[in-house]
Formats: C-alpha cells, structure tokens, sequence
C-alpha cells in the first residue's frame, strides 16, 4: 500500500473491523502534515505512543503518530476491501497522502500496523489521551450536553440573578419537554460507571467561560464525543435521542442491602464516643430489623496503635462484628466487648489508616449494595513514612482511593477536642484528603467541637433516623427522589464542595444524617442502573460545562488521562528512582538531580530542569502542576530537611496508588481492536504526585 487506495479502484466488499487486513512493515521514519519527517524513537514505541498535551484539555503532540478519532459513517480502504469501523474508534495516523486534491491518512489501530487509509475529512485530530468522564452523582445535578457554546453560555450568564434559569431547565428536563434543538443529550438518570458499562469522553475542543455568579466561579465549555466501548449503537451514525423514561422498581428496591462498618478509635480518651456508637448499634439492629428485616448490616471495628512501645495496648486492629452478625445475644457480646484501653499510647496520633484498610479490603462487601465506612476518632492518623504505622507506606490519597475502587462511602467523625488542639491540622489535612479522593461533592469529613459528645451523639441518632426512613421507603416499594438537586435546601446547600463540616451544635447534626441520606439516594440510582443495564448516551459531538449548571462549586466532569499498564509501571518505576536518590542523604541535591536526568535520557544537564521534565513525554505538558513536578534542583535545595521530607512522604503515596492501579484489574478500558495490553485506565489528574 504505497499510496492510498483510487476510490474507483477499491472493490466495494466490506470487512468486519476485527478482520485482519494487510499489514505493513514498522513505520520508520513517519510523514507528518506539514511533508516534515519524524523519527519514532524506542521510549515512543514502549509506551505506546502517549504524548505531550497542551494547557487544559490538551490540544498539542509532539510525536510523529499522531491519534485521530473516527467520524460517524467513516471508511477505511484498502487496495480490495472497504471496513467501516465503529464512530470514534481510536487509530495512529501514520502517513499522509494527498491523492487527486484529497488528504488520506494512512491508520491502525497499533502503533507499527496499517489497515487501511481513510479520507482525512471522516476523522477527528486527537492530540492528547486526555478525556472526560462523568464525576460522581452526590452533590451535583445530571450533566446536560448542548448543541453550541452559546446554549451553555446563557445559562452562566443567568447567574447573575441565581440559579433560577438553571433550575427550570432541568425542570424541563424532568418534565420533558425541553428544547432538542439546544440539548443534544442527558446524562441518565442512573449513574453510569465506566467498570461497568465502558465509555470515555475525548475532548475535541475547549474554551474558558465563567459563572456570572458572585464569585465569577471559573468554567471550561468542553466539546466532547461520546464513546461507549461496548454499546451496540456504537454502530450507529449519531444516537442522541431523549432519555429513557425511568420508573422507581419497587420490587428491585426491595432486594437493596446496605451495609455500615464503624471504625472506632478505642484509646483511653475515646470513652463517651464508644458508648454512643454501641448505643447507636443496639437500636439501630433492633429498629431495623423490625422495619425492614435483612436489608441492612452493622460492622464494628476497633483500632488503637502500635504494640510495640507497650503490649499492654492490646492491639492495633481488631473485629468486634462482622458484617452479617444476626442480631440477637452474640450481635450484644460482640458490640460489648470494645472499650478503651486502659494504657496510654505513644502520642496523641493513632494507626486510623490500618482500621480503615481492614475495613475496607477485608470485610466481605459482595452482598450489599450500599457501603459505608464510619471512622470515629479525636485523633490524627499516621500518616506515610511513620515508624509506628503498621503499614508505613499507606497514605491518605491511597486510603480514600481503596475505597473509591469498592464503591464504598467513606466518612470520617473527628472530634476537635481540646487535648488534642496540637494535632488538628495535621488530622484534619490526612482526613479531608482521604475523603475528597472519593472525587465528589458530598460532606464526608465531620469536625465535632463544643460539647462533642453530645453533638456526637445527635449526629447518630440523626444518622439512624434518616437509615430507618430509607428502608422503610424501600420496603414500601419506594424510592428516594431529588429534583432539582438542593433547590430548597439551604443546608445542604452549604455542605456543597466544602473540605470538613464542623457540627458545633445538635441543630448541626442534621447535617450528617441529610448527607448519608444524599449518600444512600446514589447507591439507588448505582443499583437500578446495574439492573436496567444502563448506558452512556452516544452522540457525535457537544458542548458542556464541567461545574454542576445550579451548584457551581460541584464539578460535574472530572478529567482522566488514559495511560497503558506499560506507561503507569514506567512512571511508579521512574518516580521511584527519583524518591530514592533524592531521600539519599550522602548525595547532593545537584547530584541527585544530574543523575536522575541522564537516566531520564537528558544528555545536557540544566540547573532549571524542573521534576515533569524528568518523568514520561506524556506528563510534560498535562493541565496538572504541583509543588513537587515543578522543583527545580535549587528549589529542592532550598527546602529544610521536614519540608523535604513531607513531600517525599507525598510522592510515596502516589506512588503506591499507582502501583495498586497496575496491580488491579478492576477499571481497566478495553479499546476495540486492541490487545490486553493496551488496556487503558482512566488516571485520575489528582493522582499524579
């Protein structure tokens, strides 16, 4: 196949996408647009050609195979066949031709194949692996996809006045009768998890905007595609449509399990709250299970510290109640038997971070489709790199991602009380960040001051009112409903996007129970969308903001970037190396760094050489910086030994999350045409140290 198929040459037959059609040899060097010739180098060609991407979402590569998307309808030739692959399947442009006055690109599917040629007008540049996937449903409305910028920019600029504008169309699109001339598609309903149904968004262009709000809340309008990986209407010209009319299942609803683990700090200052929490188990077993029998467990676990110092502190993690305990004399033995301990432990700090692993990987969650995790504590955790934690390399980022990964709703109750003032910023900082990776908008971090006992207290039992009420819901065959989200509630409202809520009176309390009750209404949606199948809408292009149009401060796009098992390994392995040589303390920073950078492949060391130049292709110009990517050899000097330390501690947290990812097989994209390991998985940008 030197030169592309004549169209009146190629014979008209058509071969499925998987067909193996003729191969060429490894593309060396590669002809780009312009006539100019690029070089693939080895290091392009063991990961998978991931590239430089420009400023947010990325429109710039720098690597001679270049991604394009391809258009509804597309065709691709050979000198005897004609495939037409499914809309937005990804392909390498490997060569151009112009052919009578018409640009063919040459494409496949990997890297070093061609398959065929295909007109340059039936396909969309893809610059970056940058795509957008649905952020999580709690704290955020539906995401409403439109036609022009224009249709999104009349929402924003309707803020002025509130959210009004924002709410009636969403009302609309309840009712049903919106404009399908301005609104292309709709998120359903029901979530859409992509471990499940597989889809990505690419970003084929971008504008900055923002919300004439009173804080001109900063916007980008996105112009994306919609790919399902799985979809039959991937066959499909164009399938926007309305959505699906969606019906409560009374009868599925009232095969809905939930499942609570509370995680109970159990030190000797932990006495009153401990008492609360059994009291909080007791009724709430006893309630349940005349309300609404077998549709919800209880779990208890207690952690204190390290032994070490003193085994008369009898344990660091241990299983009070399992899930799935009846109730009944042994559920009461076993909620009695945690208490305080009755010797101090090493400091204020205790091991939280080896309670919640226990909770979260090794209790059974298959049963329950609702999952929460309550860890109760007046204490900070220990954090990475702390000799007395059982595990010192489990950090937060890598603690509120476990959970994410599960599908469990993770909340933590910190009392502020007054002998542990020295502690709180550090506690608060480890507790927000495990919380937030759980990517979405709902209060998980609870600060209790004042009287905390008593607000403790009430949190519970507002808690246990708001579980009573959804199960009896369920039982009843009915479901939870919200529309347009917080739109008369003023209180949660003011829980939207917030870091820590701090519950300063029995009124506040509320709070809590209002978002688990937030919380179980995205574990229904999660569940009946597992049942109805539920898909993401397909569509050819459209605009979208990613902050929720009625609540700017929730997000409801997040951005990814796909990255192969091959390049996350490289970047664990590389960020590795660099911890290592720079916690060496017999090397000098410059030395380090100079190091770092010949193995990186720079052959002339540069004192501004900053730490993203030393890591893959692919990062360098991703919409992403932080402290440690933008350090410069003087900057790392510069910085005292604790400084240097806690961002190390950072980077090593990272570092584990990325390898959990590459050991795990949940989450993982299959891209049509591809191998196994091409598999792709959707990082999130915060992940990135």
């Amino acid at each position: 196949m030197a030169e592309p198929p004549s169209p009146k040459a190629a014979g008209e037959s058509r071969a499925e996408p998987g067909i193996d059609v003729a191969r060429d040899a490894p593309i060396r060097p590669v002809e780009t647009r312009s006539g100019a010739s690029q070089t693939v180098s080895e290091a392009e060609a063991t990961t998978g050609g991931q590239t430089a991407a420009e400023s947010f979402p990325g429109a710039g590569q720098t690597a001679a195979l270049t991604r394009v998307l391809t258009l509804p309808g597309a065709e691709i030739r050979t000198d005897d066949r004609v495939w037409t692959p499914p809309p937005f399947t990804i392909l390498y442009r490997q060569r151009v031709r112009e052919v009578d006055g018409e640009t063919w690109y040459a494409v496949g599917r990997q890297r070093d194949r061609t398959e065929g040629w295909v007109r340059e007008g039936q396909t969309e540049e893809w610059r970056s692996m940058l795509v957008m996937q649905y952020a999580p449903l709690a704290g955020r409305n539906r995401v409403l996809f439109f036609r022009e910028p224009d249709h999104v920019r009349d929402v924003l600029d309707s803020h002025f006045t509130g959210p009004e504008t924002a709410r009636a169309l969403y009302q609309s699109v309840r009712r049903g009768d919106y404009d399908p001339s301005r609104l292309v598609a709709i998120e359903p309903e029901r979530p859409v998890r992509s471990d499940q149904a597989p889809y990505f968004m690419p970003i084929i262009d971008f504008r900055r905007d923002e919300f004439e709000d009173a804080n001109l809340t900063p916007v980008f309008l996105l112009q994306l595609a919609a790919v399902n990986l799985e979809s039959s209407s991937r066959r499909e010209s164009d399938v926007p449509g309305r959505p699906k009319a969606v019906t409560p299942d009374g009868e599925a609803l009232s095969e809905f399990r939930a499942g609570m683990v509370f995680v109970v700090d159990a030190t000797v200052s932990m006495g009153p709250y401990i008492r609360e929490v059994q009291d909080f188990l007791r009724a709430m077993r006893t309630e349940s299970d005349r309300v609404a029998p077998g549709r919800i467990d209880f779990g208890l676990i207690g952690y204190r510290d390290n032994i070490s110092p003193d085994p008369r502190i009898g344990y660091t993690t241990e299983t009070f109640l399992p899930l799935g305990t009846p109730g009944g004399a042994r559920f009461e033995e076993a909620v009695s038997r945690i208490a305080p301990a009755r010797v101090s432990t090493r400091d204020w700090r205790e091991d939280a971070f080896a309670g919640l692993q226990d909770a979260i990987e090794r209790i059974d969650w298959s049963p329950y489709d609702a999952r929460f995790v309550l860890l109760v504590t007046d204490a900070g955790p220990r954090a990475i790199g702390d000799a007395l934690a059982r595990d010192r390399q489990l950090g937060a980022r890598s603690v509120g991602r476990m959970a994410e990964r599960r599908d469990i709703s993770l909340h933590v109750l910190h009392m502020q009380t007054d002998e542990g003032q020295n502690d709180h910023a550090q506690a608060r900082a480890q507790y927000a960040e495990a919380t937030q990776a759980l990517g979405d908008a709902a209060p998980r971090y609870w600060t209790l001051s004042g009287d905390a006992p008593a607000q403790f207290g009430a949190a519970m039992r507002a808690t246990g009112r708001e579980i009573l009420s959804t199960l009896k819901k369920f039982s009843a065959g009915d479901s939870l409903q919200r529309e347009p989200l917080f739109s008369g509630d003023p209180i949660m409202q003011d829980l939207v996007a917030v870091e820590a809520v701090d519950i300063a009176s029995e009124r506040d309390a509320e709070k809590v129970g209002q978002a688990l009750s937030e919380q179980f209404f995205v574990f229904q949606q999660e569940y009946l969308g597992r049942r109805e199948g539920e898909e993401a809408p397909d569509f050819y292009r459209a605009w979208v903001a990613d902050r929720d149009l009625v609540t700017p401060r929730a997000e409801s796009m997040a951005v990814k970037v796909l990255v192969t098992r091959a390049q996350l390994s490289d970047l664990a392995a590389r960020l590795s190396d660099i911890v290592r040589r720079l916690d060496e303390k017999q090397t000098g920073t410059q030395d380090a760094f100079a190091s770092i950078a010949g193995l990186s492949g720079v052959t002339a060391y540069d004192p501004n050489l900053t730490v993203s130049a030393l890591l893959p292709e692919y990062l360098a110009e991703l919409p992403y910086g932080s402290t440690f990517m933008t350090m410069t050899a003087e900057q790392w000097g510069s910085l005292g030994q604790q400084q240097q330390g806690e961002i190390l501690n950072e980077v090593r947290d990272r570092i584990r999350l990325l390898e959990s990812i590459n050991a795990s097989a949940a989450d993982w994209l299959p891209l049509p045409g591809r191998s196994a390991a091409e598999e792709v998985y959707p990082l999130d940008l915060d992940d990135l140290p």
